[in-house]
Parts: structure tokens; C-alpha cells; sequence
């Protein structure tokens, strides 16, 4: 089966949601190469009244406070990269943790609660002790 992706799919239809769709994705990548990421962060914001959406649904608080916190980061960390820069840090600081074979996390029972790790070491475990009695 050969995959596609939606912007080839949509760019192949002929009906006005399409077309629409097509457009502002094409100028969302147009955007996105003549200016810096907080900028766009911004325009996007604004022109897709983010805000104004986001409000009518659940949890809206918390959504909109996660996206500018996102942006105050930015905008604290200084990042005033291009969009391309930021995205490229972000993929090669995932590669680089996921290269960290020889690791080990050292951390409580409660600490760990929740979590999955292929290896799981309990030194000085004895009978009676885990769970207490």
C-alpha cells in the first residue's frame, strides 16, 4: 500500500473545503520561512483566533495556559530562531536522549509509580518488607 500524506491528498481534490484547507496551509509554510518562531507562534495565534476558539471547548483554561506558557518560554529563553532551527534542536535533543543506552535512573518505589521499564532492580529486597506489613 503506498502511503500519502493529507496536504497530497487534499491537493488533489477539487471542492472548496480543499482548496481552502490547501491555501492556508500553503501560507502557514510561507509564513513559516520568512519569519522567526515566536513571531509565527503569534501570527497563527492570531489568525486562527486561537484564543477565541479554544474558550468554547472543555478545559479551555488549562489549553490556553499550556500554549502561552509555551510562548513566554520562548520568549524568556530568547529563542528567536527560525522556525526550521527550532524544530531541527528539538528533533536532534530527542535523537541525543534516545542514544543514552548506558543510563540508569535511580529513584524510589513512589517515585516510579506509573511508569514502565524494560529492567527493573529492587536491591535489598526482603520478604515482608515490599509491600509493608
Amino acid at each position: 500500500m503506498m502511503g500519502f500524506t493529507i496536504y497530497e491528498a487534499i491537493s488533489k481534490d477539487d471542492d472548496a473545503q480543499s482548496k481552502e484547507l490547501k491555501a492556508k496551509i500553503d501560507g502557514l509554510r510561507n509564513d513559516m520561512n520568512k519569519t522567526n518562531v515566536l513571531s509565527f507562534i503569534d501570527k497563527v495565534i492570531r489568525d486562527y483566533k486561537i484564543e477565541e476558539r479554544i474558550t468554547k471547548e472543555q478545559n479551555s483554561k488549562d489549553k490556553l495556559r499550556r500554549i502561552f506558557d509555551f510562548r513566554s518560554m520562548l520568549q524568556d529563553e530568547n529563542i528567536n530562531t527560525s522556525i526550521e532551527s527550532f524544530l531541527e534542536n528539538i528533533y536532534l535533543n530527542n535523537v541525543e536522549k534516545e542514544k543514552k543506552v548506558d543510563e540508569v535512573t535511580l529513584m524510589t518505589i513512589h517515585q516510579a509509580k506509573g511508569l514502565e521499564y524494560k529492567v527493573v532492580i529492587l536491591p535489598d529486597l526482603n520478604e515482608g518488607m515490599v509491600p509493608h506489613k
